[in-house]
C-alpha cells in the first residue's frame, strides 16, 4: 500500500516563529520608516549663500540695549510656542507651517530711533531695507525669515513688532515669530541692511548691523 505523503504544512511551532518574525519585522518597519524619513526630509538644512554682514557689527548677548548708528535694540523676552498647542484647523500659510515639526520661537523686540531722524525698518514683502533674521550654528549653519506680522500675532498671542519705516524718536514693541525646528541651538537674532544684487556690505547701508545671541529659550 503506497505511503501517503507528508504533511505539506509546516509544524506548528514553526509557524508559531515564522509568523512572529513576520510581525517583528513588520513593527520594526512602520517605526523605522518615520524615523528614516524625519532624518532624510527634515535634515539640518546650511545657509547659502551667506548673511551679507556690513563690516561694524555690535555682538552681544541678550537683553541689551545695544546701538547701531541711530537704532537701538533690546530683547525682552524668548520663548517657544508648540505648533501642538495652536488651535485644530488654524489655517497658516506655508511660510507660517512649512512642516509638521516646526515649533515657533518667540522674541519679544523693542526697537527705537535714537537718533530722532526716522530709520528704514521695513522687513516684511519685497520692499525690504532690512533683514530681521534668525540664524543658528547648530546643529548647521541656517538661517531664516520670520513670518508675516498677522499670523505672528496670532500664533504669538500678543501684538507683533509692526513693519515698516520708524518715524523720527519713534519706539516701537512687539514680538517677531520665527518657524524653525526646535532642536536648533545657538540661536542669533541678526538685524542688518538689505543689499541689492552686485552691492557689497562695504558699498551699502552700514547700519543697522546687530548679532544678538539669545539665550536658550524655555
Amino acid at each position: 500500500m503506497a505511503r501517503s505523503d507528508p504533511d505539506p504544512r509546516p509544524r506548528l511551532p514553526r509557524r508559531v516563529l515564522r509568523m512572529l518574525r513576520d510581525f517583528l519585522l513588520i513593527f520594526g518597519v512602520a517605526f523605522l520608516l518615520p524615523y528614516v524619513g524625519y532624518r532624510v526630509l527634515h535634515h539640518p538644512r546650511g545657509t547659502e549663500p551667506a548673511v551679507a554682514m556690513p563690516p561694524g557689527v555690535v555682538v552681544g548677548t541678550a537683553p541689551g540695549p545695544f546701538v547701531s548708528g541711530g537704532y537701538r535694540l533690546t530683547v525682552s523676552g524668548v520663548r517657544w510656542v508648540r505648533q501642538s498647542s495652536l488651535p485644530p484647523g488654524l489655517k497658516l500659510s506655508f511660510r507660517a507651517r512649512p512642516s509638521a515639526v516646526v515649533d515657533y520661537l518667540v522674541v519679544s523686540l523693542t526697537i527705537a530711533d535714537s537718533a530722532d531722524t526716522g530709520l528704514p525698518l521695513t522687513f516684511e514683502g519685497s520692499g525690504q531695507d532690512v533683514r530681521l533674521l534668525l540664524a543658528s550654528t547648530d546643529p548647521a549653519r541656517f538661517h531664516v525669515d520670520p513670518i508675516g506680522v498677522d499670523e505672528a500675532a496670532t500664533i504669538a498671542g500678543e501684538p507683533a513688532l509692526a513693519d515698516g519705516t520708524l518715524l523720527p524718536g519713534e519706539q516701537r514693541s512687539g514680538v517677531v515669530v520665527y518657524a524653525i525646528e526646535p532642536y536648533r541651538k545657538a540661536l542669533e537674532l541678526l538685524l542688518v541692511p538689505m543689499y541689492g544684487v552686485g552691492v557689497t556690505p562695504e558699498q551699502g547701508p552700514q547700519h543697522p548691523a546687530f548679532e544678538i545671541h539669545l539665550p536658550q529659550p524655555r
